[in-house]
């Protein structure tokens, strides 16, 4: 029987594990946490959306990496940005781990993007990031419609959206959209003011974070400190004007043909965590490979976002500055 573990009971950990209520596979399942009340919570989360039904999954909640074989195919890590590289090297140590799965944003020290490859590629594992757009059917639309665009730039903008901590999903979109994941950063367009996050221990930043790719690709993401601004992604081609509205389940894509003056409208939902997670894991078990990108891939574009804000912090604080607290 496959083993997948899911590492952290919190809110994204507790998405992870409802989506298995819709698996299908035989899968002997641990969610992993210290805290016995994040368990108590996840395993009634379990019950109430239907778990206790399940024939082929009967999660086993543990408050220790000590109750887990040695023999594992899938590992989520769904904790803070933290202490994700240390979780990793525990639940690695003495252990085989097929595929690994980490949360964004990844860490917060530029060593540690190095630290953790090595180790992936010491344990023959695979590491994978979970920026979800990349599994939406309505992007495969619009990759599918840029498929023979030769440039295109993207720009975001919204109000208080968290730049530090999202921005990485929409980089990850247009590294999936544009097929490149090389970017240079720049923290030029940064507000200087460092915000508090909501999360306590952890900052955030408005203003602007710009960049390209190696072909001149251009993205620029915006968060705004005026209210009531919507999320917007917009992307430029030499043949279309794309508008990209993430409204929850009332999502909407708006194509222009710069020549014809045509247009199309797309509309969808966008899924939840918990309608997602059992897809990659699925995809994990039975082929090897899954729509997520890749830990270099996605690393590639951490480290670009990283430079920006650790840059921008330096300038700000007037102090040798290594991490970011980030999440």
């Amino acid at each position: 029987m496959n083993t997948v573990v899911i590492v952290g009971a919190g809110n994204i950990g507790s998405r992870h594990l409802q989506a298995f209520i819709n698996s299908t596979l035989s899968i002997q399942l641990y969610v992993v946490d210290p805290s016995d009340a994040a368990l108590q919570a996840a395993s009634l989360l379990w019950t109430t959306s239907g778990g206790d039904g399940h024939t082929t999954i009967k999660p086993v909640f543990v408050d220790s990496f000590n109750a887990l074989p040695d023999h594992l195919d899938v590992v989520i890590i769904a904790t803070n940005s933290k202490i994700r590289k240390e979780v990793y090297e525990s639940i690695a140590l003495g252990r085989t781990i097929k595929h690994v799965v980490f949360e964004k944003f990844l860490f917060q020290c530029l060593s540690d993007y190095t630290s953790v490859a090595e180790q992936l590629k010491q344990n023959n594992s695979t590491g994978w990031v979970n920026c979800p757009r990349r599994m939406y059917p309505a992007y495969s639309l619009v990759k599918e419609k840029l498929k023979y665009e030769l440039s295109f730039d993207c720009r975001v903008i919204g109000s208080n959206w968290g730049l530090g901590c999202n921005s990485i999903h929409f980089l990850d979109l247009f590294s999936y959209l544009s097929g490149k994941s090389d970017f240079f950063t720049s923290s030029a367009l940064l507000d200087s003011t460092i915000q508090l996050s909501k999360r306590d221990g952890y900052i955030e930043f408005t203003g602007t974070v710009v960049g390209k790719d190696i072909d001149n690709n251009v993205f620029a993401f915006s968060s705004v400190q005026k209210d009531q601004v919507p999320i917007t992604i917009t992307l430029l081609t030499p043949n279309y004007i794309i508008k990209i509205e993430e409204k929850g389940s009332n999502s909407s894509i708006h194509i222009i043909s710069t020549d014809s003056k045509e247009s199309e409208v797309i509309t969808f939902a966008m899924p939840y965590q918990s309608q997602l997670s059992h897809l990659f894991v699925e995809s994990l078990l039975q082929t090897n490979k899954c729509a997520l990108s890749t830990y270099t891939e996605s690393s590639n574009l951490h480290i670009s976002l990283l430079n920006a804000f650790i840059e921008r912090l330096q300038t700000t604080t007037q102090d040798t500055i290594t991490s970011c607290p980030i999440t």
